[in-house]
């Protein structure tokens, strides 16, 4: 009982959310979360450093994913303070390797790259996962599979609520619904997005202010959302391997798909590095799952993970990790500002 309630609060949370986000993210006011003055200039205005909703809303996608990746990992007896060790390794390199493959494949010094970050997750989990577990501490021992499957459902929650981010900054845009011919683009003549204002990605690298653009954006939002959902059920009845495959699978098939609708630049070649990058998770994590299968015994107590999952120090500890994340991806680099500061005399 306590299991459906939790799944259907997900889905109506994520509905309401969703449904808000995609009629009011693509506006101009919902990109510049807050500006903090820093430097006067001579004219007695001051420069400000912008800090984004982009930033807000990875933040918030880092903690649901992570707090998704405890609650399961403590549903088969892995204390929460036990995760924290592989989840700082995880993050550590994960979070500036979007930075520096964006850098490297679009040659955009200040870009985050998602698709960057969970390929270098992808190959980096099970070889982290293993070396752990050679380590002989009992502190460091996860089960594999079991393990695996909750990264890989972290991973599509934390890609799906993500998706808000790129909304909300302009990014990742689609192509326009005018470069699409039959019966999708009648669907989307329907169901698009429409970006305002000149900071925004899409306005000011594709030149698409008051376009109606494939929403990308809000359709992989949607499909890792119900991906990270089916696959919690599946954990939950104990079908790991069920659970990591179907993540991988429809996940980067369809990371490989969208490519072919985004207009935003994605690196040279008909295929781009990130479509390889899709193809090259699945593969490796087939092979990964083949090599490693074995029926398992675990059974997932929901009401476990929960009680872990509340414990103070697990809360403090992804409020720690929201505010890190946040401080790191919400300050703007790509756009600035100008504040003036008044007296309003009426109200002395």
């Amino acid at each position: 009982m306590a299991e459906t309630i939790f799944l259907l609060s997900l889905i109506i949370g994520y509905t309401i959310l969703f449904k808000w986000s995609f009629a009011h993210l693509p506006e101009e006011k919902w990109q510049i979360l807050a500006t903090l003055p820093y430097k006067k200039t001579e004219h007695g205005e001051w420069i400000g450093i912008n800090f984004t909703y982009y930033g807000l809303f990875t933040a918030i996608s880092y903690v649901i994913s992570i707090f998704m990746f405890m609650f399961l990992l403590a549903s088969i007896g892995i204390k929460p303070t036990n995760s924290f060790f592989l989840i700082l390794i995880m993050l550590v390199i994960c979070i500036p390797s979007s930075r520096l493959i964006a850098y490297l494949v679009e040659g955009k010094r200040y870009n985050f790259t998602v698709g960057g970050a969970s390929f270098i997750g992808i190959i980096l989990a099970p070889i982290l996962l293993y070396a752990i577990n050679k380590i002989d501490l009992q502190l460091f021992k996860f089960p594999f599979l079991e393990t695996l499957a909750a990264m890989a459902i972290a991973y599509a929650f934390g890609e799906g609520t993500g998706r808000l981010a790129c909304i909300s900054f302009g990014c990742c845009y689609g192509k326009p619904v005018s470069e699409i011919d039959g019966i999708v683009k009648k669907f989307f003549e329907k169901w698009h997005f429409v970006f305002t204002g000149k900071t925004k990605k899409a306005v000011y690298a594709g030149g698409l202010e008051n376009v109606k653009l494939i929403p990308i954006q809000a359709i992989t939002a949607i499909l890792n959302i119900s991906i990270a959902i089916i696959a919690t059920i599946l954990f939950l009845y104990s079908y790991f391997v069920a659970s990591i495959l179907f993540v991988i699978l429809f996940g980067q098939l369809w990371r490989f798909i969208s490519e072919f609708l985004r207009s935003d630049y994605r690196g040279s070649g008909n295929i781009s590095i990130y479509q390889k990058m899709s193809l090259i998770s699945i593969f490796y994590l087939f092979i990964v799952v083949l090599f490693n299968s074995t029926h398992s015994f675990i059974k997932p107590d929901f009401m476990t993970g929960f009680e872990f999952m509340l414990s103070p120090e697990n809360i403090i500890f992804l409020e720690i990790i929201g505010i890190i994340n946040f401080i790191y991806t919400a300050k703007s680099s790509v756009t600035g500002s100008i504040i003036r500061f008044h007296v309003i005399q009426e109200n002395i």
